[in-house]
């Protein structure tokens, strides 16, 4: 964008302009209707199209048309401000700079593939001041026939450019996820501003987020909007002032269940599904599926909003809401005379005030039914009453002494883990059914290799994100947590407190690492900032040192050319290109060539388990290294390819970008990205 600059009125200038006649006012709502650019070509014109070119409400029109803010320009505040107070137009032009160098660092990326990650490293500081930028990358070509995969006259990197702007995006994504996470375990210790519970489960929308809209800022809106029309429509002229604590509860329970449709899961066939664990797909689903964790977070942050203390309760196998009423009044409103107060802590730096508990003759430490609460939002409308919880506890073979333990709140960062295990049961479900097939896509099996596509949310990184919330949340720096919450193993519940000695964080951190390096190498920052702190001093911190070294020591380095010299016995033979599209002749599933071996170059022991021997060809014909529809990458000989010409599936065009630039119609092939290393390919 030009900056509007003074400029000198040319002689006769006012008899030849046609706006001299018209107001200032009139003229600057004409000016409001223009592009950023062409305002900045109109402040050219002459000294009055200067001045009124610079009106702060033209600029800040333009600023809002960014969506994503980073916290550092404290927007809410400037658009608080009168808008004389504020440089809009310098701040248009900050953005716009920055856009640029988001283009720049993409277009880097795609040039060679020498510095890719260090380059999505610099975009980290710009964090969401990059994400307008990079949607609008991700979605280049897309109104294109055929979705645009085989490029447009503008832009013939396509299916590069969206890879890698997407990629760059969900490592923001992540980022800001992961620094939820960690300003949760450290908010008791350092007594740090509440992680609120939304936002704590959020962080898990962050991880699977992609192109959507569904962030931190966008589920609280949502939230924000349930409250309100809660207010509106049940709370009454006077704010519920009428109303007592019980009276909110139920009135908001049947609200939710009833008007809004959070009915927690209709097919029990679905429970499980991997979706139903995520608080922004259950905001934004139609049916509001979820587990009973995430419809009692969503229950509990609108229940906070409209002024009930509700929380979850970390209740064995089934999470139910806590309802507490004011201090010092009971669930109807009525005064507790003679209660002593006092202040206790739930964690994570937060203190609530409740009355002082009573002691059954068992030993028991009894909950006051007067003023506390149970709902069952996933179930019913209706009081979940006292009696029928320490009942199943009984049932259980729960201690009577530990009652209270299990029929209190539940801290924030006890319901991130849970979830975490939630969602590590569901990704388990799926891969037990890909293993069962054994080959994704195998005649017979009846597995789609392309069905991930069409899986949401994604199932690696789903489990991604699981690891990161168990590794930070399950340990501290130097101590590791003396107690966890396993899954249970029961079908029909969640989860259930058991002894763990050994803490989850140091237990994971191999998963964590191994699926880092497989599917997320761009996150060596979050590794360094954010993982290796929790081991100086200790041996697991060497491992992952040098596990960054050896990322980031490879993206630095040039990749061998790999030509195909007519005069080259080794080359001469291999009859397969990159970019080549193919199905596997005896496993069906369809693939791309990304690289190529006149022979077999893989370790002895990987001959050996493979069979490599008993192949028609041996070692010794040309071996392939693909991309396949899975999002896997093998390694296949060349007697097993069987070129196709027909267009390739909508998962392989979703993740070639990673070494591919579009897809050629005319020639039927990918055009290569890497030509780097196989430059005459």
């Amino acid at each position: 964008m030009a900056t509007p600059t003074p400029t000198t009125e040319t002689s006769g200038s006012k008899s030849r302009d046609a706006f001299a006649v018209l107001p200032d006012e009139l003229v600057h709502h004409i000016l409001a209707y223009l592009s950023s650019d062409a305002l900045a070509i109109a402040s050219e014109l002459n000294r009055r199209f200067h001045r009124l070119t610079l009106s702060p409400l033209l600029w800040r029109a333009h600023c809002l048309s960014y969506r994503y803010w980073h916290p550092r320009h404290r927007l809410s505040d400037k658009l608080a401000a009168p808008a004389g107070e504020v440089d809009w137009c310098a701040l248009f032009a900050e953005r716009q700079r920055i856009d640029r160098r988001v283009r720049f660092a993409l277009d880097g990326i795609l040039a060679g593939q020498q510095r890719r990650i260090l380059r999505m490293r610099t975009l980290l500081l710009e964090g969401y001041d990059a994400k307008d930028e990079l949607l609008r990358q991700c979605n280049v070509g897309k109104d294109e026939p055929g979705g645009g995969c085989c490029g447009t006259d503008e832009c013939d990197d396509v299916l590069a450019r969206r890879y890698y702007a997407d990629a760059m995006l969900q490592h923001i994504n992540r980022k800001l996820a992961v620094e939820e996470w960690e300003r949760l375990g450290m908010a008791r210790r350092k007594r740090e501003k509440e992680v609120t519970l939304e936002g704590a489960l959020a962080a898990y929308e962050m991880f699977i987020l992609g192109q959507r809209g569904m962030d931190f800022d966008e589920i609280s809106r949502r939230l924000d909007v349930l409250a309100e029309e809660f207010s509106e429509e049940h709370m009454g002229p006077n704010g519920g002032a009428s109303l007592s604590t019980r009276e909110i509860a139920l009135k908001l329970v049947w609200f939710m269940r009833e008007e809004k449709g959070f009915q927690g899961v209709r097919d029990e066939k679905t429970y499980r599904a991997l979706k139903n664990s995520f608080i922004g797909i259950a905001l934004e689903d139609e049916n509001h599926e979820a587990l009973p964790l995430i419809t009692v977070a969503v229950f509990c942050s609108v229940a906070r909003r409209v002024g009930l203390n509700a929380r979850p309760c970390g209740f064995p196998y089934h999470i139910y809401a806590i309802v507490d009423s004011p201090p010092g009044r009971r669930l109807d409103d009525t005064l507790i005379a003679g209660e002593e107060e006092q202040r206790i802590d739930i964690g994570e730096g937060q203190q609530e005030t409740a009355t002082t508990a009573t002691a059954d003759p068992c030993g028991t430490t009894s909950v006051d039914e007067v003023a506390r609460m149970y709902l069952d939002p996933f179930r019913t409308t209706e009081e979940t009453p006292l009696s029928s919880l320490t009942s199943f506890l009984s049932t259980i073979g729960v201690a009577r002494n530990t009652y209270a333990s299990f029929l209190g709140p539940a801290t924030n960062r006890e319901m991130v883990r849970r979830t975490a295990r939630n969602v590590m049961s569901s990704v388990q479900e799926l891969r037990h059914l890909r293993f069962a097939a054994r080959m994704p896509g195998a005649p017979g099996t009846g597995v789609d290799a392309s069905a991930w596509v069409n899986i949401f949310p994604d199932v690696d990184t789903a489990f991604y994100a699981a690891l990161w919330a168990t590794f930070l949340l399950g340990m501290r720096p130097g101590q590791l947590s003396s107690t966890e919450q396993q899954d249970s193993g029961n079908d029909d519940g969640e989860d259930v407190p058991v002894a763990n000695p050994h803490g989850q964080g140091r237990t994971y951190l191999p998963y964590l690492s191994q699926q880092f390096q497989t599917h997320f190498p761009e996150d060596v920052t979050l590794i360094e900032q954010h993982a290796m702190p929790h081991f100086v001093g200790l041996p697991q911190y060497e491992k992952l040192r040098e596990t960054v070294q050896a990322i980031m020591l490879s993206d630095a380095m040039a990749r061998p050319r790999i030509g195909r010299s007519k005069s080259s016995e080794r080359s001469k033979n291999v009859r397969y290109r990159v970019g080549d599209l193919f199905r596997h002749k005896r496993y069906g599933y369809v693939g791309v060539i990304t690289g190529w071996d006149p022979t077999c170059d893989h370790d002895e022991s990987w001959i050996q388990a493979m069979d490599v021997d008993s192949l028609q060809r041996g070692r010794q014909q040309s071996f392939y290294h693909v991309l396949v529809e899975d999002k896997s990458n093998r390694y296949v000989a060349e007697e097993n390819i069987d070129l196709v010409r027909t267009p390739p599936p909508q998962a392989l065009l979703q993740v070639a970008g990673r070494h591919f630039k579009r897809w050629d119609k005319a020639r039927g092939v990918f055009v290569s990205n890497v030509r780097d290393e196989y430059p005459d390919d």
